[in-house]
C-alpha cells in the first residue's frame, strides 16, 4: 500500500513585475521497501493506464473487424441475390453502405490503435498491434524523465547523486539510499532550508514583495483624494489637458467647515474675548439667524496684510482708526436650506456680557492648553560685550 513519506516539490510561479517565486517540493512514496518518487510514481500511472487504453483499442479493433467480416459476407450474399432479383435494388444498397461504413470504423479504429502505441513510444506495427515490451514502464520517456528530474532535484539540495554515466536502476538504488537516510523531518527540513535554490528564491521572494509594495504605494498616485467633502471651484483643467507636478488644477470648497472674518475696529477690540457668543446675519436670508463664538484674532491689521501696506514713517501721518479680522465660528454647521457661500456679506452681533465657552474661553491669544508639548527654541545669549548696560 503506498503512502506519503515527505513532501516538497520544485516549481516555478510567476509573479507581478517579472519575478519568479519558486519552492522545492518532493513528494515520497513508500513501496515494498523502495522510495519511488511521485513524478515517477505518477509517469508509471500514466504508463498503465496509456497500456490499458491501447489493449481497450485493439479489442475494440478486433470487434469492428469481425463485423467488417460479417457486412463483408451480408453484401457478398447480396450481391448474388440481386442478379436473380431475389431482393430489392434498396436492400443491395443497403447492405453495401454497411459494408463500407464497416470498413471505415476498421481503418479509423486501427489509426487510434496506433496512435496508442505512439504515446507509448512504440513503432506502427499492424500485424500485432496488441504486442508490448515487459519491460515498457522503465522504457518509457515519461518515466526516464521524471527520473532525471527526480535526481536534479537532489542535487540542487545538495545531495551528492551522480546523474552521469549511470543506468536506471543504478541511479535508483543511490537515491534510495541516499534518501533512506535523510529522509526524516528534521534531516529534510535543515537540508532544504539550506538549499542554495532555496536561499535564492527566497532573496527573490523578498525583492518581489517589495516591488509589490512600491507598486501598491504608486497606485495610490493615481488617484486624488480630497481632505474634505465640497464642492470643486476655480477649475483650470480638463479631460485630456498634460498637467506637472505642483500645478492648481482647482479648488475645493466645504460648505460645512465655514467660518466668518469680521473686520472690527481696534476700538471695540477691548471688549472682546475667545469664547464669547456670536448671532450672526446673513444678507443673503433675512430672518435667519446663526449661532458662532470668537474663535480667534488675526496677529495683524487688514492694513498691513494688504498687497500695498501703508509706510506711516514717511510724509504726512493722518491717524485712521484701524480694523482688525476677528475669526468666528459657527456653533453648528449651516444647514443645507440656507447654505454660507465664500463672500457672502453677514453681520455679527458679539454678546460680550455672556460667558465665553469653548476651547481657549476667556483669552485673546490661543496659548497652549496645560499638558500639551510645545516645543520652545531659546536665542543663543550674546557675549557681554553686547549686553545692552543702563
Amino acid at each position: 500500500m503506498l503512502g506519503v513519506a515527505r513532501r516538497f516539490a520544485y516549481s516555478l510561479v510567476p509573479l507581478g513585475f517579472g519575478m519568479w517565486l519558486a519552492h522545492y517540493s518532493f513528494h515520497f512514496f513508500t513501496s515494498a521497501g523502495a522510495i519511488i518518487p511521485a513524478a515517477q510514481r505518477f509517469a508509471v500511472d500514466n504508463v498503465r493506464n496509456q497500456v490499458a487504453s491501447l489493449r481497450s483499442a485493439v479489442a475494440q479493433l478486433k470487434l469492428d473487424e469481425a463485423q467488417l467480416v460479417l457486412a463483408q459476407r451480408d453484401f457478398d450474399r447480396a450481391a448474388e441475390l440481386i442478379t436473380s432479383r431475389a431482393i430489392s435494388p434498396e436492400q443491395y444498397d443497403e447492405r453495401r453502405a454497411t459494408l463500407n461504413v464497416a470498413r471505415d470504423k476498421v481503418a479509423a479504429q486501427s489509426e487510434i490503435v496506433q496512435e496508442a502505441r505512439a504515446e507509448l513510444s512504440l513503432p506502427r506495427d499492424t500485424e500485432n498491434p496488441s504486442e508490448i515490451p515487459a519491460n515498457i514502464q522503465d522504457r518509457n520517456p515519461g518515466v526516464q524523465a521524471a527520473l532525471s528530474t527526480w535526481a536534479t532535484s537532489l542535487v540542487k539540495v545538495g545531495a551528492p547523486v551522480d546523474v552521469l554515466g549511470k543506468t536506471d536502476e543504478a541511479l535508483r538504488t543511490e537515491m534510495d539510499r541516499w534518501l533512506a537516510v535523510h529522509i526524516s523531518a528534521k534531516a529534510t527540513d535543515a537540508l532544504v532550508d539550506s538549499a542554495p535554490a532555496i536561499l535564492v528564491m527566497q532573496a527573490r521572494l523578498r525583492r518581489a514583495e517589495a516591488d509589490l509594495a512600491m507598486a501598491q504605494l504608486n497606485l495610490t498616485y493615481t488617484e486624488i483624494k480630497a481632505p474634505f467633502d465640497g464642492f470643486v471651484t476655480k477649475r483650470t483643467v480638463n479631460p485630456g489637458d498634460y498637467v506637472t507636478p505642483g500645478q492648481n488644477l482647482l479648488a475645493l470648497q466645504s460648505l460645512r467647515d465655514v467660518w466668518v472674518d469680521a473686520n472690527f475696529k481696534e476700538t471695540q477690540l477691548h471688549n472682546l474675548l475667545i469664547g464669547m457668543p456670536v448671532r450672526i446675519y446673513a444678507d443673503a436670508y433675512p430672518g435667519v439667524v446663526f449661532a458662532g463664538r470668537v474663535a480667534g484674532f488675526s496677529p495683524a491689521t487688514g492694513s498691513r496684510l494688504s498687497l500695498l501696506p501703508p509706510e506711516n514713517a514717511t510724509g504726512n501721518f493722518v491717524k485712521v482708526v484701524q480694523r482688525l479680522p476677528v475669526r468666528i465660528e459657527f456653533d453648528q454647521p449651516p444647514p443645507t436650506e440656507t447654505p454660507l457661500f465664500v463672500g457672502l456679506s453677514v453681520e455679527p452681533h458679539v454678546h460680550f456680557k455672556a460667558t465665553p465657552h469653548g476651547p481657549h474661553a476667556g483669552q485673546r491669544l490661543r496659548l497652549p492648553q496645560p499638558g500639551s508639548a510645545v516645543t520652545t527654541h531659546s536665542a543663543p545669549k550674546p557675549p557681554p560685550s553686547q549686553l545692552a548696560r543702563p
